[in-house]
């Protein structure tokens, strides 16, 4: 609950309705037996906070980069439609 305060007054501070961020440091890893790193989603989750990943590309390897998408706690609508007009379905 500290940690969500804390990112919610610095949006509020910025400005900030939704945060965009890398969703992972570097591009999804081959294969399935490791879906990868899950660092750059834990401020979310420790948070309590809705967020979600889109698909920006790909790497020189071919491989999936991604972004993600945070929004304030309780805000998972926003977040959504925010989503859906960055990358229609």
């Amino acid at each position: 609950v500290a940690l969500r305060a804390e990112v919610e007054r610095t949006m509020g501070e910025a400005g900030v309705d939704v945060w965009l961020t890398p969703a992972a440091t570097g591009p999804a890893p081959r294969g399935l037996e490791y879906t990868g790193d899950p660092i750059m989603s834990l401020p979310w989750t420790h948070a309590g906070l809705p967020a979600l990943a889109l698909p920006a590309g790909l790497s020189a390897e071919g491989l999936p980069l991604g972004v993600q998408l945070a929004a304030r706690f309780g805000d998972d609508e926003r977040l959504l439609a925010l989503a859906e007009q960055l990358w229609p379905l």
